[in-house]
């Protein structure tokens, strides 16, 4: 059984998955699998993942029905230790997985671990470095997309909530901060296109 599952939810995407595919195959830690969720694409995504036959990598296709019902099937499916999810486009830097499972694994306390990322345009340009957390002003329950939660507390948690208004991400770190404690790691970790977090 892999230590990390990583999910990845795609909906007509398919030129932003390669970089991000990529950036998980060259993680130090190598004990994952990525569980890609394709939402119903129509595009030329089966050409872009036919460049990475690795079998860590499990596609689960499905209707589109949305980014809660696409992550809550990643989720079922999801076999590891750690779970984290990413979007298509950003980067997750060599360390990050390592980084991140050491942190979890010597805090014994903390349920979640999340890092800094830094902000990127489309060419990969730095536009700045964000640090947030539970204990940001006006954020009370936010973290950046640079994280990993234990498998108990994705079950405590229980799935994404489908169907409801708002952003299903920001409704789970919620749930998630009501569950267990996250802790940081000051550390840049992840390059995020557009710094939506878990």
């Amino acid at each position: 059984m892999p230590v990390v599952s990583l999910l990845l939810p795609v909906h007509n995407q398919a030129d932003a998955v390669g970089p991000t595919a990529a950036s998980i195959l060259a993680q130090t830690l190598q004990d994952w699998e990525l569980l890609l969720v394709d939402d119903g694409s129509t595009d030329h995504l089966p050409a872009v993942l036919a460049h990475f036959p690795d079998p860590r990598l499990r596609l689960i296709s499905r209707p589109h029905a949305g980014l809660a019902r696409a992550l809550n099937r990643g989720l079922a499916q999801a076999r590891g230790d750690y779970a984290g999810w990413c979007l298509p486009g950003d980067i997750l830097l060599p360390a990050c997985l390592a980084a991140l499972h050491a942190a979890l694994a010597s805090r014994p306390d903390c349920g979640a671990v999340y890092a800094d990322y830094q902000l990127v345009d489309a060419d990969a340009n730095p536009l700045t470095c964000a640090r947030v957390g539970p204990e940001a002003a006006g954020r009370p329950f936010a973290w950046g997309p640079a994280f990993l939660l234990r498998r108990e507390v994705v079950d405590a948690v229980g799935p994404f909530r489908e169907g409801q208004v708002g952003d299903p991400l920001a409704d789970y770190h919620r749930r998630v901060c009501g569950t267990a404690r996250p802790c940081r790691l000051p550390r840049v970790l992840y390059l995020s296109m557009g710094g939506r977090g878990a």
